[in-house]
C-alpha cells in the first residue's frame, strides 16, 4: 500500500463518538417532545416516527393520552445537559494582533471550498469583549450581544453562502473591534452546523482579547480554564519576540485544568524577516524553524503539543507575495498544518470526554427517565401506586447492591494495585531481568541501555499483571449485582424471559470472552478459568446466561482503555532512562540496577490516580447494569399479566412510546459498545499474519471471520497502523469477492473507502462489486459507465513498475467492467474497445512480468567459463543439469502463475463472448487462450521455454 495514501489520520473513532452524540441528543429530544405531547416536534427530529405521530396528533384533541407533565422537566434538564456537555470548547489566549481571529476564521472555513470571513479583523488592537463562535442544531443563525438577541437569519430563507457572507457583514458593521472600546461584554454568534461545520461535531470557539498583565483579564480568563470542559489554545506570534508573559505562564499552570496546545502563529511572515545574527547564513525557510525552535525552547518542557501556523498564506494563495513565499513552504503543507490542529483537537475531545465519563453518564440517566415513563403507564393501568412503588423499591434495593459492590470493588483495587506495586514488581523486575541478561549476554550491556531495555520488557508485564487483577475483582463485583438482580426478579414473581420475546427490541448482548483477545495476545487457560469462575453460577448455564441478558445485564472486564499502561508507561518512562542515560557507571551490578528500577517505580504517585480511574471505571459499568436492569424490570412489570391489544387500547400512544424506546436503548446500547471496545492494535498485527498464510492455503471464510471485528458498527481502528487496516481490509474484500458474498462485500468496500479515500484498489474493488450486484439483480448498469471511465483513467495512471493495484486484480476489473457495463449510448453486450485494450495491455503485462527472469544459456555459459578448467564431459554435463534444474523451476513458478490468474477469473464474473474474443488487430494477444483454452495456453508457454532451451542447446 502507498504510504502517504495510509498514512495520514483516519480519524474514524470521533466520527463515530460524534455521530453517538448526536444519536442521544435526538433520541433524548424525542422523549422530551413525546413527554410535551409535541408529535409534530417529534416527526421532525425523527422523520421515520412521521405516520404514528400523525395519528396520534389527531387523538391529541379527545384528552385520550396520558399526561406525561410532570417528566418533562426531568428529560428536558437531560436535553440541556447533553447540548451542553457535548460540544468541542476551545478558549484561544494569545498576546495583542496574535491571530487569535483568523485562526478561527480558518478552522470555520476548513471545511469550505474557499476562505471566507466571519469574524471582523483589523490591525488595531481587540476590546474587552468576548468573542463565541457556537453551532447551533436549529436551521437559524443569530448573533447576541450580553444574551440580547441582534439579529436572527433563518437558513431555509437563504442560501448557506449568502448567510454566512450576511452574518460576516453584520458583524464588521455593528461590533467592529475598535467600535466598542469600552465593551466588557459576550458577543455570541450561533450558526447552523451545517454552514460552519469544522469538526464534524458541534463546538463553541472563544476568542478571548490580547492578554495583559492586569488582574482584571487574569480573572476573565481564569474563568474558562477553571472550566474542565474546555480545550486551551495558546496562540503565539513567531513576529513577537516573547511566547507569553511570565505571570500569565504562572497563572496557566496554578489555575488550568483544562487540555492545552500551542499554535504557533505567522510563520508566513517570520519567513519574510531579516535573519538576525544567530541565524546568519541560513536559508528563509531555516530561519523560520529556527524562531520556532527558540520558541518551543521559551515555552519550556511542558507536554502540551506545539503547532505551527500560516494564516496569511491560507488566506490569499494567490497574492502576488504568497506566491513567492510558497517557493519555501508549499501550500499543501501549511494546509496539513492545519489539519494537524483540527486532528489533535478532535483527539484530546474524545479523550477529555471518555475521562469524565460524558456520554455514559448520560445515556444512563436517559435510561431512568425511560423507566419512570414506563412507570407511569403501569401506575395508569393498575389505578393504584402498588406497582410503581415496587418498582421504586426493586429499583432501590439494586440501587443499593450496586453501591456496596462499587465500595468493595474500590477496596479491592487498592489491594491488588498495592500487592502489585509492593510484591509483584519486586518478582517481575527479576525475571525481566534474567530475559534481558540471556538476551544480551553476560557483560555486553552497559547500564543505561540495560535500564532501557528492562524498562521496555517490564510495562507490558506489569501492564498484563494489573489488568488481570482488576478484571478479576470486577468479574467479583458484578457477579454480587447479579445474585441481588435474580433475587430480586424471583420476589417479583416475574418471569425474565418474557423480555427477550418482546417486540421491544430491546435486545442485549450476553457474556462473552471476546474481549480478552484484543489485551492478551495468548489467552491462558488460567486467564480464561479466572473469567469463568468469577462470573460465578448464574453465567454457569445457559438459562442464566439468557436470564442475566433479559434484564439487560452483561458481564465485561474493567475495560481501562489503555490506563494502565499509559500510567505505568508514564511511571517508568519520564526521566528516569534519560537520567540514567547522562550518568557514567563503570561499576554496576544487575541487581543493585533492578533495585533502583523498583524504587523509583515504587515511588511515584501514578499508583493513586490508576487506583481512582479504574474505581471510577468500575462504578460506572456497575451503575450501567444499574440502569439496565431498572429499564427492563419496569418494562416487565408494566407487560406481565396484560396482553398487547388490552395495553393499546388503553394506550393509543403506547406504540409510540416502544418505538422512542428502541431508539433510545439501541442507542445506548452502541454507546456501551463504543466505550468498551476492544483494543485492536496489538491484534491487527497478528490478524495480518494469519491471514496472509490462509490466502496461500484458499482459506477465505476463515479470513472473512478472523476479519470481522474490524467492520463492525462500533469498532475503534484509530490505534492500528494505517497500512496493516488497509491491507486487512483488502485481504477482506478479497476473500468476500472469492466466496461471492458480494453484499456483505459491498459494505466492506464502503468502510473501506471511508476509511482510505485515496486508495485505488479500494475504487477497484467498489465499482467491480456494484456492477456484479446490478448484473445479478437484473438492473441496468449504465449508470456506472461514469464511474467505469473514472477508475480506468486512475488506473491509467499508476507507476507500471510498482503499481497499487495487483495485476491479477486489474485483469479481474477489466473483464468484469467489458462484460457488464454498456458504452454510452450502445446496445448491451457491444464489446467496449477501450477497456478492452486496457485488459489485453494488462494481461501482456503480467505475462511479461513473469517471463522476463526465463533461464538464459549465456549467463550459464558465463559462469562455467570463470572457473578452472576441468573435464569437458563433466563440465557439460554440469551445465546440463543446472540449466535443466533452472527451466523446470521458472516454468514451475509460471504455471503457477497462470493458475492463480485463471482462478481469479471465474466464468461468472465475465461474460466469455465478449472478453474471450480478442480484438482483429491483436489476435496474437494470449488472453484468448487465457480465458477459452487454459491447456492451450500452457502449451504455448512450454512451447515457446522448451523451445528457446533446445534452440539454445543446438
Amino acid at each position: 500500500m502507498p504510504a502517504k495514501k495510509v498514512q495520514e489520520p483516519r480519524m474514524a473513532d470521533f466520527r463515530r463518538f460524534a455521530q453517538l452524540q448526536e444519536m442521544l441528543r435526538v433520541s433524548c429530544t424525542c422523549v422530551r417532545e413525546f413527554t410535551r405531547r409535541r408529535f409534530d416536534a417529534l416527526a421532525k427530529e425523527a422523520p421515520d416516527l412521521a405516520d404514528d405521530c400523525k395519528e396520534l396528533k389527531e387523538l391529541q384533541a379527545s384528552n385520550s393520552l396520558l399526561d406525561l407533565g410532570r417528566h418533562v422537566h426531568g428529560i428536558e434538564s437531560l436535553v440541556q445537559r447533553i447540548e451542553t456537555k457535548e460540544k468541542l470548547r476551545i478558549i484561544f489566549i494569545g498576546p495583542l494582533k496574535a491571530g487569535k481571529s483568523s485562526l478561527i476564521n480558518l478552522l470555520l472555513s476548513s471545511s469550505l471550498p474557499n476562505f471566507e470571513m466571519l469574524l471582523p479583523v483589523d490591525n488595531k488592537a481587540a476590546t474587552n469583549c468576548i468573542w463565541k463562535v457556537e453551532s447551533s442544531p436549529e436551521r437559524r443563525g443569530c448573533v447576541f450581544w450580553n444574551d440580547v438577541l441582534q439579529k436572527e437569519w433563518l437558513l431555509d430563507d437563504l442560501h448557506p453562502e449568502v448567510l454566512r457572507t450576511d452574518m460576516a457583514h453584520f458583524l464588521e458593521e455593528k461590533f467592529a473591534r475598535e467600535a466598542n472600546p469600552s465593551g466588557h461584554g459576550e458577543i455570541c454568534i450561533q450558526v447552523p452546523l451545517d454552514v460552519f461545520n469544522p469538526f464534524g461535531c458541534h463546538y463553541s470557539l472563544v476568542d478571548t482579547p490580547g492578554f495583559t498583565e492586569s488582574e482584571e483579564y487574569r480573572r476573565l480568563v481564569q474563568r474558562f480554564l477553571q472550566d474542565h470542559s474546555h480545550i486551551a489554545c495558546m496562540v503565539c506570534p513567531l513576529t513577537e519576540g516573547t511566547a507569553v508573559p511570565e505571570r500569565t505562564q504562572k497563572m496557566l499552570e496554578l489555575n488550568s485544568y483544562s487540555k492545552t496546545f500551542w499554535v504557533l502563529t505567522r510563520y508566513d511572515l517570520a519567513m519574510t524577516l531579516k535573519p538576525g545574527k544567530k541565524f546568519k547564513g541560513m536559508t528563509k525557510r531555516q530561519a523560520a524553524d529556527g524562531l520556532v525552535s527558540q520558541f518551543r525552547r521559551e515555552i519550556g518542557s511542558s507536554l502540551a503539543r506545539v503547532f505551527v501556523h500560516a494564516g496569511g498564506l491560507l488566506q490569499d494563495p494567490d497574492d502576488e507575495a504568497n506566491e513567492v513565499l510558497q517557493k519555501h513552504l508549499p501550500l499543501d503543507e501549511a494546509q496539513s498544518w492545519l489539519r494537524d490542529i483540527q486532528n489533535y483537537v478532535k483527539e484530546i475531545f474524545m479523550l477529555q470526554q471518555q475521562e469524565q465519563m460524558v456520554l455514559g453518564s448520560q445515556s444512563r440517566t436517559a435510561m431512568h427517565r425511560m423507566a419512570e415513563l414506563t412507570d407511569e403507564y403501569r401506575k395508569r393501568l393498575n389505578s393504584s401506586q402498588g406497582s410503581v412503588a415496587a418498582s421504586d423499591y426493586y429499583a432501590q434495593e439494586m440501587q443499593a447492591a450496586v453501591e456496596d459492590a462499587a465500595a468493595d470493588l474500590e477496596r479491592e483495587v487498592r489491594q491488588e494495585i498495592e500487592t502489585v506495586r509492593t510484591d509483584i514488581l519486586q518478582e517481575l523486575c527479576k525475571r525481566t531481568g534474567d530475559e534481558v541478561n540471556e538476551e544480551g549476554g553476560p557483560g555486553k550491556w552497559i547500564r543505561h541501555k540495560y535500564i532501557e531495555k528492562l524498562l521496555s520488557k517490564l510495562v507490558p508485564k506489569i501492564e498484563t499483571e494489573m489488568q488481570t487483577r482488576l478484571d478479576s475483582a470486577m468479574m467479583r463485583a458484578q457477579e454480587k449485582t447479579f445474585k441481588v438482580a435474580m433475587r430480586l426478579l424471583k420476589e417479583a414473581g416475574l418471569d425474565a424471559s418474557r423480555a427477550g420475546g418482546t417486540t421491544s427490541h430491546s435486545e442485549v448482548m450476553t457474556p462473552g470472552t471476546d474481549h480478552l483477545r484484543g489485551r492478551y495476545p495468548v489467552e491462558s487457560v488460567a486467564m480464561l478459568t479466572v473469567t469463568a469462575l468469577s462470573m460465578g453460577p448464574l453465567a454457569a448455564t445457559q438459562a442464566g446466561v439468557a436470564a442475566l441478558g433479559s434484564l439487560g445485564l452483561t458481564a465485561s472486564p474493567l475495560l481501562l482503555g489503555g490506563v494502565v499502561g499509559a500510567a505505568v508507561a508514564g511511571i517508568a518512562l519520564l526521566g528516569f532512562g534519560a537520567k540514567y542515560a547522562l550518568e557514567a557507571h563503570p561499576f554496576w551490578t544487575r541487581d543493585t540496577a533492578n533495585k533502583e528500577v523498583v524504587a523509583e517505580i515504587q515511588r511515584t504517585n501514578h499508583w493513586g490516580i490508576l487506583s481512582q480511574v479504574a474505581s471510577a471505571r468500575g462504578k460506572s459499568q456497575l451503575l450501567s447494569n444499574a440502569a439496565r436492569f431498572r429499564y427492563k424490570f419496569s418494562e416487565l412489570l408494566l407487560s406481565n399479566g396484560a396482553s398487547t391489544e388490552v395495553l393499546r387500547s388503553l394506550f393509543p400512544d403506547l406504540s409510540l412510546l416502544e418505538k422512542v424506546k428502541a431508539k433510545l436503548y439501541f442507542c445506548c446500547r452502541d454507546i456501551e459498545e463504543f466505550l468498551e471496545a476492544e483494543a485492536l492494535g496489538e491484534r491487527a498485527y497478528r490478524d495480518l499474519s494469519s491471514c496472509s498464510l490462509k490466502i496461500v492455503q484458499r482459506d477465505w471464510l476463515s479470513i472473512v471471520d478472523q476479519t470481522s471485528a474490524y467492520v463492525e458498527e462500533n469498532v475503534r481502528t484509530d490505534a492500528v497502523q494505517g497500512g496493516i487496516l488497509a491491507s486487512l481490509f483488502a485481504l477482506r474484500t478479497e476473500a468476500l469477492v472469492r466466496s461471492r458474498m458480494l453484499r456483505e462485500a459491498r459494505h466492506t468496500v464502503t468502510i473501506f473507502r471511508r476509511l482510505f479515500p485515496d486508495l485505488i484498489l479500494a475504487l477497484v474493488y467498489d465499482v467491480s462489486v456494484d456492477i456484479l450486484l446490478r448484473f445479478l439483480e437484473g438492473k441496468d448498469a449504465q449508470v456506472l459507465v461514469s464511474r467505469a471511465s473514472f477508475c480506468n483513467a486512475c488506473l491509467k495512471q499508476q507507476d507500471p513498475k510498482t503499481p497499487e493495484v495487483p495485476l491479477v486484480v486489474q485483469i479481474w476489473y477489466l473483464c468484469v467492467v467489458a462484460s457488464f457495463v454498456p458504452i454510452a449510448g450502445e446496445s448491451k453486450g457491444k464489446l467496449d474497445v477501450s477497456t478492452m485494450d486496457m485488459l489485453l495491455d494488462t494481461v501482456g503485462l503480467f505475462v511479461d512480468v513473469h517471463v522476463q527472469d526465463q533461464p538464459d544459456w549465456n549467463s550459464h555459459l558465463a559462469i562455467f567459463n570463470t572457473k578452472e578448467q576441468t573435464e569437458e564431459v563433466e563440465k557439460q554435463q554440469e551445465m546440463w543439469h543446472l540449466y535443466l534444474t533452472s527451466c523446470e523451476r521458472f516454468v514451475e513458478h509460471l504455471l503457477e502463475s497462470v493458475c492463480e490468474l485463471l482462478e481469479a477469473l471465474p466464468a461468472h464474473d465475465m461474460d466469455l463472448n465478449i472478453v474471450g474474443q480478442p480484438t482483429s488487430e491483436k489476435k496474437e494477444e494470449v488472453l484468448y487462450y487465457v480465458v477459452l483454452f487454459p491447456q492451450l495456453f500452457w502449451v504455448q508457454l512450454m512451447h515457446m521455454v522448451f523451445g528457446t532451451v533446445r534452440f539454445k542447446m543446438v
